[in-house]
């Protein structure tokens, strides 16, 4: 059975430092202005530090839209936050790393080991 493509969407939720963003839905270039829109309240947080991109409910991702989506990494990078991208189907996964995009230390299973990583860093470094 094919797997439905749904329109893209994506909720944030802030709470305790952390941003997560659930990215849902089919990823292509008309997408690009809603995770444009992703990417300004990323670039406008001023109290998360940690950033996790939930990709578990993320269809598809065409070609055309990973320049957008390693644009919204780079600035989370930029404003040194922590990022982890968690939840990545194979396919997903695939296409980022044959773009080179994706970095392995920055890849979690799923959003509970991801929000553990970040919880164990934060203590490391207090």
């Amino acid at each position: 059975m094919a797997e439905e493509h749904l329109a893209f969407e994506y909720f944030v939720s802030e709470k305790n430092g952390f941003l997560v963003a659930s990215l849902i839905g089919s990823l292509s270039g008309s997408a690009v202005p809603k995770l444009q829109e992703l990417h300004s309240q990323i670039a406008g947080s001023c109290d998360s530090k940690k950033v996790i991109l939930n990709l578990r409910d993320l269809t598809l991702l065409s070609k055309d839209s990973i320049p957008a989506f390693a644009m919204l990494q780079k600035t989370v990078r930029e404003k040194e936050m922590t990022l982890k991208i968690c939840g990545l189907k194979p396919g997903v996964r695939d296409l980022l790393e044959k773009t080179g995009i994706l970095r392995v230390h920055e890849v979690s299973d799923n959003l509970q080991i991801a929000i553990q990583s970040l919880t164990t860093e934060r203590k490391r470094a207090a």
